[in-house]
């Protein structure tokens, strides 16, 4: 048989199904353990980090002048 007779492959759309459902899952395995420790960084606010930036109505009523 000859080159130009030969019917083309075709790929096997099963398999390229399955194929990028695997590395769809393994990019998402991968993200997960790498940012599963910084994660935790940004989300829990250290112990010595000092509230500077909260806003708190003043105690009582503003003072007047007489």
């Amino acid at each position: 048989m000859e080159i130009e007779q030969k019917p083309p492959n075709r790929p096997n759309f099963l398999l390229i199904v399955l194929m990028s459902g695997a590395t769809i899952l393994v990019i998402l395995i991968a993200a997960y353990f790498l940012l599963h420790g910084e994660a935790r960084h940004y989300l829990r606010p250290s112990p010595s980090q000092h509230p500077a930036s909260e806003l708190r109505a003043p105690a009582g009523p503003p003072a007047q002048s007489a």
